[in-house]
């Protein structure tokens, strides 16, 4: 148990510092409100889509870790791209792609740490 709360205080100490490291270093302006905003009527659809697609899967794959990592992996790179094609000058896109890029490391070395 002590192991499990390290690991995730760790977590969230590493996932604030580097993305007020990245808001810093890129000169990216902090969004306003708690929630995300969708940046057009695309990708709210794209997204909304995309959460119907997983919510079925999960019933399929009967809550996989692995359809489940791979799956917020590729939420975030869709929701990424989008932030890359429609707005790209607000760089909130490398943001995305950081946390598609780090989820699945979390998650692998959760596992790693686990098995420890």
């Amino acid at each position: 148990m002590l192991k499990f709360l390290l690991f995730i205080t760790l977590v969230l100490l590493y996932i604030t510092f580097s993305e007020k490291w990245i808001r810093r270093k890129l000169n990216i302006p902090k969004q306003r409100g708690f929630f995300y905003q969708s940046k057009n009527r695309i990708q709210r659809w794209t997204e909304g889509t995309l959460i119907v697609m997983y919510a079925a899967g999960l019933m399929i794959f009967d809550f996989s870790t692995l359809f489940i990592t791979v799956s917020i992996s590729f939420f975030l790179a869709i929701r990424s791209f989008m932030e890359w094609k429609f707005e790209r000058e607000e760089k909130e896109y490398i943001l995305s792609l950081h946390a598609a890029a780090t989820f699945p490391l979390v998650v692998a070395s959760g596992y790693w740490i686990n098995s420890i």
